[in-house]
C-alpha cells in the first residue's frame, strides 16, 4: 500500500513523498472462535388477583476471548411445572436468517442464526405464577434454566487432507461447520470458509457407501 507523506502548519502543507507499506493479515478464518456469554435477568413484576407477571431478558453477547462471530446457536430455556410460559420475542442484530423458536412442554427452543460483535441478541419472554410460587421465585431466581448449544454436524461433506480438516453440515441444517480434531468437536463457519476449502485442489469430497 503507498502512503503519503506531508507536513501542515497552519493553512500550509509541505508535501515531503511517499513510501510503501505492507500490511499483513494473519487472521486464521479457521481458528476464529466465538466465546459467547448469557446472563438471564427479570426486569419487570406484576401482581393481579393473585397472579404473578413476570418478563425476563435472556442477553447473550461475545466475552473479551471471543475471536469469531457466532452462527447457528441452539438456547434451550427450562422452565419449572411451577412457572407457566405465555410469550416471547426476540431482539437479533446482524441476523442472516430467519430466527425459530420451538416449544414442548416446559421447554422452549431458539434457534439462534447468527450473533456477531456489536450487539448483543436478546430473548425477551413472559412468564406467571401465583402468589404462593413467587414468595420463594423472587427477581434474583426464577427456577428457570437455560443452556448454550453450538453445532454439531449431520451430514459430512468433505476433508481438506492438507490441513487435516473436516467440513460438514450442523445439525438443524442452517449451516457449516468444520472440525480439526478429527470430528472430536465441530465449530460453525460461514459458507465463504465452506467454498473456499470446497475448490481447493487439496479437498476430498464425502461419498456414500
Amino acid at each position: 500500500m503507498e502512503m503519503g507523506i506531508g507536513f501542515k502548519l497552519n493553512d500550509d502543507f509541505i508535501w515531503i513523498g511517499s513510501t510503501n507499506a505492507s500490511i499483513d493479515d494473519d487472521t486464521d478464518v479457521r481458528n476464529q472462535r466465538p466465546v459467547l456469554l448469557a446472563e438471564l435477568t427479570e426486569f419487570q413484576r406484576s401482581t393481579h388477583d393473585g397472579t404473578i407477571n413476570c418478563k425476563m431478558k435472556l442477553a447473550i453477547n461475545h466475552d473479551d476471548k471471543s475471536t469469531g462471530t457466532a452462527y447457528n446457536i441452539t438456547v434451550f430455556l427450562y422452565i419449572p411445572n411451577t412457572v407457566t410460559f405465555l410469550s416471547s420475542t426476540r431482539h437479533y442484530y446482524d441476523v442472516v436468517k430467519r430466527a425459530h423458536h420451538f416449544e414442548e412442554d416446559q421447554t422452549l427452543r431458539f434457534e439462534l442464526p447468527r450473533i456477531s460483535f456489536p450487539h448483543s441478541s436478546r430473548i425477551i419472554f413472559n412468564v406467571t405464577m401465583d402468589t404462593k410460587t413467587g414468595l420463594y421465585l423472587n427477581s434474583d431466581n426464577t427456577g428457570i434454566a437455560y443452556e448454550l448449544l453450538s453445532p454439531l454436524v449431520s451430514v459430512l461433506l468433505g476433508l481438506d487432507y492438507d490441513n487435516t480438516i473436516f467440513y460438514g453440515l450442523s445439525n438443524n441444517g442452517q449451516g457449516y461447520v468444520f472440525s480439526s480434531d478429527l470430528g472430536t468437536s465441530w465449530m460453525s463457519c460461514s459458507r465463504t470458509v465452506y467454498i473456499v476449502a470446497l475448490y481447493s485442489d487439496n479437498f476430498l469430497n464425502a461419498t456414500l457407501t
